[in-house]
C-alpha cells in the first residue's frame, strides 16, 4: 500500500506488537504483505532515515515541556490547501474501497 501518507509498512514481530498493532488496527487501513515484499520496496527496512537537521531542536522543545499544541504551532508546516484536498479525496476514496471489499468478501464467501 503507497499513498504518500507516511507509514507504509509496520512489522510486527511478537506478542507485544501484536497486542500494540490490535488495539489501533480498527482505526487503520492496511492490508497484509508480505515481509519480503516490505523489505524490497522499503529501503527504510534496511538502513535508517538520516535524521533532519530540526530534530534536535524539536526534542529540546519537547524535554522542555512544550506541550503537543505548541510543538505542532512551531514544528509542523501546514499543508497548501490543494494538497489537503487531495489527501482528504484519497483517503476517503480508500475508506470506500475498503468498506466495498469488506462487503464483497462477506457477500461472496
Amino acid at each position: 500500500m503507497n499513498d504518500d501518507k507516511g507509514v507504509s509498512g509496520v512489522v510486527v514481530r511478537g506478542e507485544k506488537g501484536r497486542r500494540a498493532f490490535d488495539a489501533v488496527k480498527d482505526k487503520a487501513i492496511f492490508e497484509k504483505a508480505d515481509i519480503k515484499e516490505i523489505s524490497r520496496v522499503n529501503t527504510a527496512y534496511h538502513k535508517s532515515t538520516p535524521y533532519s537537521d530540526l530534530r534536535e531542536g524539536f526534542f529540546d522543545d519537547l524535554k522542555s515541556g512544550y506541550s503537543f499544541g505548541d510543538l505542532s504551532k512551531k514544528h509542523v508546516r501546514p499543508l497548501p490547501v490543494k494538497d489537503m484536498l487531495t489527501l482528504r479525496s484519497k483517503t476517503a476514496i480508500k475508506v470506500l474501497v475498503g468498506k466495498i471489499n469488506k462487503l464483497k468478501k462477506a457477500v461472496f464467501k
